[in-house]
């Protein structure tokens, strides 16, 4: 091979590599993206669904809400073990903006859950997941509690 040659197959295959990356860059860019967090507030001893439109793009929230799973079936998540609890629409306080909802690029919504959700969480007999569904169907979900001082409006 001449080093003409060689010079112009790595030129080729560096071309090829960085149009490879920056076109899963723009695909991953365009991408409806949701993180969904549940928050144990001290001092109001409630927890809140909180879901945050990380992505570039518009997203419909259609449904939120928590499953309990009890321990001994976490491995299956059958679905007929979950006990859901969906927000409390019912407290005059906060109340919960209706669904579906549209979230902007950055935008955010919280969620007052039931009360009584904090009590299944400690007693360790229940692992959980807290969901958001968009309008194509596609669930976020996590299974992490953040700690938030609604006294001092910040995370722990």
């Amino acid at each position: 091979m001449e080093p003409l040659d060689v010079v112009q197959l790595i030129l080729a295959l560096w071309g090829a590599g960085l149009a490879t990356y920056l076109g899963l860059r723009e695909l991953k860019k365009e991408a409806r993206q949701l993180r969904v967090f549940l928050d144990q507030m001290n001092w109001a001893e409630r927890h809140r669904l909180v879901v945050v439109n990380v992505g570039h793009r518009p997203i419909t929230i259609t449904d939120v809400g928590v499953r309990l799973f009890p321990k001994d079936e976490l491995a299956a998540r059958a679905p007929e073990s979950a006990r859901p609890f969906y927000p409390d629409y019912g407290n005059e306080e906060i109340r919960p903006p209706s669904l579906p909802a549209v979230l902007g690029d950055g935008e955010s919504r919280a969620f007052l859950m039931q009360e009584g959700l904090g009590e299944l969480l400690g007693s360790d007999s229940f692992d959980f997941v807290a969901y958001a569904r968009d309008a194509e169907g596609k669930e976020h979900t996590t299974s992490q509690v953040r700690v938030f001082d609604a006294k001092y409006n910040y995370y722990e």
